[in-house]
């Protein structure tokens, strides 16, 4: 049985709240209310990989079509 590595592309946190247009504080708290994209540590690094941001931002398009709040405009005691 022969296996094959795929490279993925991880995003850091810095780079994932520099593409969305907020600070990495803000992600850590779209993060911290299952929000935002999965992300997960590794090492000492909070990553995003790759499909799964592209998963999060395709979400966050199909939701502003139909008039919805996108994830990180929510008010987070909505989620208490």
């Amino acid at each position: 049985m022969t296996t094959t590595n795929v490279e993925i592309r991880r995003f850091t946190l810095d780079e994932v709240a520099n593409i969305i247009g907020t600070s990495p504080a803000g992600v850590r708290e779209m993060h911290k209310y299952g929000r935002g994209p999965v992300m997960y540590i590794l090492g000492k690094r909070l990553v995003c990989d790759e499909p799964d941001f592209a998963r999060w931002v395709e979400s966050q398009k199909a939701k502003s079509a139909r008039g919805e709040l996108a994830d990180q405009f929510r008010d987070p005691a909505e989620f208490a």
